[in-house]
Protein backbone atom coordinates (compact mmCIF):
# COMPACT_ATOMS: atom_id res chain seq x y z
CA UNK A 1 0.00 0.00 0.00
CA UNK A 2 2.18 3.22 -1.46
CA UNK A 3 -0.75 5.40 -0.61
CA UNK A 4 -0.10 7.25 2.76
CA UNK A 5 -3.78 7.89 3.78
CA UNK A 6 -4.13 3.89 3.07
CA UNK A 7 -1.09 2.79 5.23
CA UNK A 8 -2.22 5.56 8.11
CA UNK A 9 -6.07 4.27 8.11
CA UNK A 10 -4.40 0.63 8.14
CA UNK A 11 -1.88 1.19 11.09
CA UNK A 12 -4.25 3.34 12.75
CA UNK A 13 -6.10 -0.25 14.52
CA UNK A 14 -3.08 -1.21 15.72
CA UNK A 15 -3.18 1.13 18.56
CA UNK A 16 0.07 1.52 19.68
CA UNK A 17 0.79 3.09 23.03
CA UNK A 18 3.71 3.47 24.57
CA UNK A 19 4.21 2.20 28.68
CA UNK A 20 7.23 2.26 30.14
CA UNK A 21 9.40 3.35 27.28
CA UNK A 22 7.96 0.52 25.11
CA UNK A 23 4.98 -0.10 23.05
CA UNK A 24 2.69 -2.93 22.98
CA UNK A 25 3.94 -4.32 20.14
CA UNK A 26 6.95 -4.95 22.38
CA UNK A 27 9.26 -2.35 20.24
CA UNK A 28 11.40 0.19 22.20
CA UNK A 29 9.51 3.65 22.59
CA UNK A 30 12.71 4.75 20.60
CA UNK A 31 11.65 2.61 16.93
CA UNK A 32 10.21 3.90 14.33
CA UNK A 33 6.28 4.22 14.57
CA UNK A 34 3.06 5.10 12.52
CA UNK A 35 3.11 9.15 12.25
CA UNK A 36 -0.24 8.96 14.06
CA UNK A 37 -0.39 12.84 15.26
CA UNK A 38 -2.18 14.36 18.14
CA UNK A 39 -1.44 17.81 17.78
CA UNK A 40 0.60 18.39 14.84
CA UNK A 41 1.61 21.85 14.69
CA UNK A 42 4.82 23.08 12.70
CA UNK A 43 6.33 21.84 9.49
CA UNK A 44 9.50 22.13 7.83
CA UNK A 45 10.96 20.74 4.59
CA UNK A 46 14.76 19.83 3.64
CA UNK A 47 15.73 19.68 0.44
CA UNK A 48 16.58 16.23 -0.01
CA UNK A 49 13.02 15.45 0.29
CA UNK A 50 12.56 14.99 4.51
CA UNK A 51 9.42 16.83 5.96
CA UNK A 52 9.50 17.28 9.93
CA UNK A 53 6.32 17.97 11.97
CA UNK A 54 6.07 18.90 15.75
CA UNK A 55 3.75 17.09 17.39
CA UNK A 56 3.38 19.25 20.09
CA UNK A 57 0.99 16.90 22.61
CA UNK A 58 3.23 13.62 22.02
CA UNK A 59 6.46 15.91 22.81
CA UNK A 60 7.67 14.67 19.34
CA UNK A 61 9.20 15.41 16.13
CA UNK A 62 7.84 12.99 13.42
CA UNK A 63 10.79 12.45 10.22
CA UNK A 64 8.74 11.86 6.77
CA UNK A 65 9.43 11.23 3.30
CA UNK A 66 8.69 13.73 0.95
CA UNK A 67 7.33 11.33 -1.46
CA UNK A 68 4.91 9.38 0.10
CA UNK A 69 4.94 10.66 3.59
CA UNK A 70 5.79 7.27 4.77
CA UNK A 71 7.34 7.57 8.17
CA UNK A 72 11.31 7.61 7.90
CA UNK A 73 11.77 8.23 12.45
CA UNK A 74 11.41 10.36 15.33
CA UNK A 75 12.47 11.35 17.99
CA UNK A 76 11.64 12.88 21.37
CA UNK A 77 9.63 12.32 24.51
CA UNK A 78 7.81 14.29 27.33
CA UNK A 79 10.97 16.04 29.81
CA UNK A 80 13.59 18.91 30.07
CA UNK A 81 16.71 16.56 29.72
CA UNK A 82 18.24 17.22 26.37
CA UNK A 83 16.47 15.81 23.57
CA UNK A 84 13.34 15.92 25.71
CA UNK A 85 10.30 18.36 24.90
CA UNK A 86 7.28 19.99 26.55
CA UNK A 87 5.07 21.17 23.81
CA UNK A 88 7.26 21.39 21.13
CA UNK A 89 5.87 23.79 17.87
CA UNK A 90 8.07 25.65 15.49
CA UNK A 91 10.91 24.07 13.77
CA UNK A 92 13.26 24.95 10.63
CA UNK A 93 16.02 23.42 9.33
CA UNK A 94 19.71 24.83 7.51
CA UNK A 95 21.27 23.71 4.42
CA UNK A 96 23.53 21.33 5.79
CA UNK A 97 20.05 19.66 7.28
CA UNK A 98 20.33 20.36 11.06
CA UNK A 99 16.90 20.53 12.46
CA UNK A 100 16.04 23.56 15.34
CA UNK A 101 13.05 23.21 17.29
CA UNK A 102 11.28 25.74 19.48
CA UNK A 103 10.67 23.46 22.62
CA UNK A 104 8.13 25.94 23.85
CA UNK A 105 7.12 25.07 27.33
CA UNK A 106 10.97 24.67 28.66
CA UNK A 107 11.43 27.80 27.20
CA UNK A 108 14.30 26.64 24.78
CA UNK A 109 15.51 26.15 21.26
CA UNK A 110 17.13 22.58 20.52
CA UNK A 111 19.40 21.79 17.84
CA UNK A 112 20.05 18.32 16.54
CA UNK A 113 21.59 16.70 13.62
CA UNK A 114 19.66 15.85 9.96
CA UNK A 115 18.26 12.70 11.63
CA UNK A 116 17.34 14.12 14.40
CA UNK A 117 19.00 11.23 16.42
CA UNK A 118 21.79 13.32 18.32
CA UNK A 119 21.35 16.57 19.97
CA UNK A 120 23.96 19.40 19.56
CA UNK A 121 22.75 22.38 21.24
CA UNK A 122 20.38 24.34 22.84
CA UNK A 123 19.53 28.19 23.67
CA UNK A 124 17.31 29.58 26.80
CA UNK A 125 18.37 32.93 26.38
CA UNK A 126 20.01 33.16 29.81
CA UNK A 127 23.56 34.66 30.36
CA UNK A 128 23.24 35.70 26.23
CA UNK A 129 22.57 39.55 27.23
CA UNK A 130 18.71 38.98 25.90
CA UNK A 131 17.09 37.72 29.20
CA UNK A 132 15.75 34.42 29.59
CA UNK A 133 13.72 33.04 26.92
CA UNK A 134 9.59 33.00 28.05
CA UNK A 135 7.62 31.27 25.47
CA UNK A 136 8.90 30.35 21.73
CA UNK A 137 6.45 29.35 19.39
CA UNK A 138 8.10 29.96 15.59
CA UNK A 139 12.00 29.53 14.76
CA UNK A 140 13.24 30.30 11.34
CA UNK A 141 17.29 29.99 9.38
CA UNK A 142 18.21 32.39 6.72
CA UNK A 143 17.39 30.93 3.46
CA UNK A 144 20.09 29.47 1.17
CA UNK A 145 22.94 29.61 3.62
CA UNK A 146 24.29 26.05 4.90
CA UNK A 147 24.85 27.05 8.41
CA UNK A 148 22.04 30.59 8.41
CA UNK A 149 21.65 32.40 11.76
CA UNK A 150 18.77 31.59 13.23
CA UNK A 151 15.18 33.60 14.31
CA UNK A 152 13.77 33.09 16.92
CA UNK A 153 9.72 35.03 17.97
CA UNK A 154 8.97 34.58 22.24
CA UNK A 155 5.02 35.73 22.17
CA UNK A 156 4.99 36.78 25.84
CA UNK A 157 7.74 39.11 25.21
CA UNK A 158 7.09 39.29 21.14
CA UNK A 159 10.33 39.63 20.88
CA UNK A 160 11.96 38.06 18.19
CA UNK A 161 16.17 37.31 18.61
CA UNK A 162 18.42 36.41 16.41
CA UNK A 163 21.41 33.77 16.84
CA UNK A 164 24.20 32.28 15.45
CA UNK A 165 23.66 28.58 14.24
CA UNK A 166 25.20 26.92 17.03
CA UNK A 167 23.22 28.98 19.04
CA UNK A 168 26.46 30.14 21.12
CA UNK A 169 26.13 33.30 19.98
CA UNK A 170 23.53 36.55 20.41
CA UNK A 171 23.21 38.49 17.56
CA UNK A 172 20.15 41.13 18.85
CA UNK A 173 16.39 41.00 18.86
CA UNK A 174 13.46 43.22 17.36
CA UNK A 175 10.17 43.70 18.45
CA UNK A 176 8.88 43.69 22.16
CA UNK A 177 5.86 46.14 21.66
CA UNK A 178 2.03 45.36 22.25
CA UNK A 179 -0.57 46.97 19.83
CA UNK A 180 -2.13 47.57 17.07
CA UNK A 181 0.55 50.66 15.27
CA UNK A 182 3.17 49.88 12.96
CA UNK A 183 5.55 47.34 13.93
CA UNK A 184 3.73 46.51 16.98
CA UNK A 185 1.85 43.17 17.67
CA UNK A 186 -1.41 41.57 19.67
CA UNK A 187 -1.45 39.25 22.17
CA UNK A 188 -4.41 37.80 21.30
CA UNK A 189 -3.71 34.22 19.36
CA UNK A 190 0.07 34.97 20.20
CA UNK A 191 0.54 30.47 19.65
CA UNK A 192 -0.28 30.74 16.19
CA UNK A 193 2.75 33.44 15.14
CA UNK A 194 4.71 31.89 12.26
CA UNK A 195 8.34 33.50 11.07
CA UNK A 196 9.96 33.22 7.74
CA UNK A 197 13.02 34.85 6.49
CA UNK A 198 14.41 35.17 3.18
CA UNK A 199 18.26 35.74 1.99
CA UNK A 200 18.16 39.95 1.79
CA UNK A 201 17.19 39.51 5.42
CA UNK A 202 13.58 40.15 5.24
CA UNK A 203 11.82 39.00 7.99
CA UNK A 204 8.04 38.30 8.03
CA UNK A 205 6.35 37.79 10.81
CA UNK A 206 2.70 36.54 11.04
CA UNK A 207 0.58 38.74 13.51
CA UNK A 208 -2.50 36.64 13.91
CA UNK A 209 -4.68 39.03 16.57
CA UNK A 210 -4.27 42.34 14.24
CA UNK A 211 -4.85 39.97 11.64
CA UNK A 212 -1.78 40.71 9.36
CA UNK A 213 1.83 39.42 8.10
CA UNK A 214 4.19 42.75 8.91
CA UNK A 215 7.65 42.46 6.75
CA UNK A 216 10.72 44.36 8.71
CA UNK A 217 13.99 45.06 6.99
CA UNK A 218 17.37 43.83 9.00
CA UNK A 219 20.43 45.13 8.17
CA UNK A 220 23.05 43.13 9.98
CA UNK A 221 27.07 43.56 10.08
CA UNK A 222 29.60 40.89 8.55
CA UNK A 223 29.37 38.80 11.63
CA UNK A 224 25.79 39.08 11.65
CA UNK A 225 24.98 41.20 14.53
CA UNK A 226 22.05 42.93 14.02
CA UNK A 227 22.88 46.93 13.40
CA UNK A 228 18.98 48.33 12.45
CA UNK A 229 15.51 46.44 12.23
CA UNK A 230 13.52 48.81 10.19
CA UNK A 231 8.80 47.82 10.36
CA UNK A 232 8.60 48.23 6.13
CA UNK A 233 5.38 47.52 6.33
CA UNK A 234 2.25 44.88 6.43
CA UNK A 235 -0.31 43.39 4.58
CA UNK A 236 -3.32 42.66 5.04
CA UNK A 237 -7.25 44.34 5.19
CA UNK A 238 -7.44 47.40 4.63
CA UNK A 239 -10.45 50.11 3.26
CA UNK A 240 -8.49 53.36 2.03
CA UNK A 241 -5.15 55.10 1.61
CA UNK A 242 -1.95 55.97 -0.26
CA UNK A 243 -0.87 52.63 -0.27
CA UNK A 244 -4.30 50.52 0.13
CA UNK A 245 -5.51 48.88 -3.22
CA UNK A 246 -8.95 50.01 -1.98
CA UNK A 247 -11.31 48.63 -4.90
CA UNK A 248 -9.76 44.69 -3.50
CA UNK A 249 -9.45 46.28 0.20
CA UNK A 250 -6.23 45.11 0.57
CA UNK A 251 -2.45 46.29 1.17
CA UNK A 252 -0.41 47.13 -2.08
CA UNK A 253 2.14 44.60 -0.93
CA UNK A 254 4.20 44.95 2.15
CA UNK A 255 3.21 48.69 2.19
CA UNK A 256 0.45 49.98 4.75
CA UNK A 257 1.53 51.84 7.51
CA UNK A 258 -0.89 53.41 10.26
CA UNK A 259 -0.17 56.56 7.97
CA UNK A 260 -1.09 55.16 4.53
CA UNK A 261 -3.85 52.55 5.27
CA UNK A 262 -7.11 52.72 6.77
CA UNK A 263 -8.33 49.52 8.28
CA UNK A 264 -11.65 48.23 9.77
CA UNK A 265 -12.12 47.29 13.45
CA UNK A 266 -12.04 43.50 13.20
CA UNK A 267 -8.93 43.64 10.78
CA UNK A 268 -9.80 40.75 9.65
CA UNK A 269 -11.12 39.65 6.31
CA UNK A 270 -11.79 37.26 3.27
CA UNK A 271 -10.87 38.34 0.17
CA UNK A 272 -7.94 37.57 -1.67
CA UNK A 273 -4.61 39.14 0.16
CA UNK A 274 -6.87 39.46 3.59
CA UNK A 275 -6.29 37.25 6.62
CA UNK A 276 -8.47 36.13 9.91
CA UNK A 277 -5.51 34.79 12.21
CA UNK A 278 -3.24 34.12 9.95
CA UNK A 279 -0.58 31.36 11.41
CA UNK A 280 2.48 29.47 9.52
CA UNK A 281 4.82 31.06 6.86
CA UNK A 282 6.98 29.84 4.71
CA UNK A 283 9.22 30.79 1.67
CA UNK A 284 10.35 29.02 -1.58
CA UNK A 285 12.83 29.47 -3.52
CA UNK A 286 11.79 32.04 -5.87
CA UNK A 287 10.50 34.36 -2.99
CA UNK A 288 7.00 33.16 -2.57
CA UNK A 289 5.21 33.38 0.34
CA UNK A 290 3.08 30.83 1.76
CA UNK A 291 0.33 31.60 4.77
CA UNK A 292 -1.47 29.38 6.42
CA UNK A 293 -4.89 31.54 6.97
CA UNK A 294 -5.70 29.87 9.98
CA UNK A 295 -9.06 31.51 10.47
CA UNK A 296 -10.16 31.20 6.78
CA UNK A 297 -9.21 27.83 6.62
CA UNK A 298 -7.06 28.44 3.72
CA UNK A 299 -3.78 28.58 2.36
CA UNK A 300 -2.92 31.99 0.28
CA UNK A 301 0.72 32.61 -1.64
CA UNK A 302 2.07 35.99 -2.34
CA UNK A 303 5.03 36.71 -4.84
CA UNK A 304 8.26 38.82 -3.91
CA UNK A 305 6.22 41.94 -4.15
CA UNK A 306 3.35 40.73 -2.24
CA UNK A 307 0.83 40.24 -4.67
CA UNK A 308 -1.67 37.69 -4.45
CA UNK A 309 -0.90 34.66 -6.21
CA UNK A 310 -2.94 31.90 -5.27
CA UNK A 311 -5.39 30.12 -3.05
CA UNK A 312 -6.43 27.12 -2.04
CA UNK A 313 -8.51 24.90 1.06
CA UNK A 314 -11.82 24.58 2.34
CA UNK A 315 -12.95 23.65 5.41
CA UNK A 316 -13.53 19.87 5.98
CA UNK A 317 -11.18 16.13 6.05
CA UNK A 318 -11.12 15.55 2.70
CA UNK A 319 -8.18 16.21 0.23
CA UNK A 320 -6.94 19.51 -0.09
CA UNK A 321 -9.47 20.86 2.87
CA UNK A 322 -8.27 21.43 6.17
Amino acid sequence: MSNWRTRLAAISCLLLVEIGGTSLLGQPASAPKPPMFAFPTHVAATPDGHIYVTDSLRNRVHWLRDTDLDLAGGWGYAGSADGQFNRPMGIAVDGNGSVFVADTSNARIQKFDVAGSVFKAKWDGLGSGAGPLRRPVAVAVEGNVLQGNVYVLDVETFIVHKLRNDLGGYLGSLGGVRGTGDGEFSSIGGDLAGLAVNPAGNLYISDPGNHRIQKWTISSDPTGNIISATFSGWLGACTGGANCDTASQRSRGFSCTAATCTVTASRSGTLPGQFTSPAGLALDTGGYLFVADYGNTRIQTFDSSGNPSNAWGSRGSGPDQF
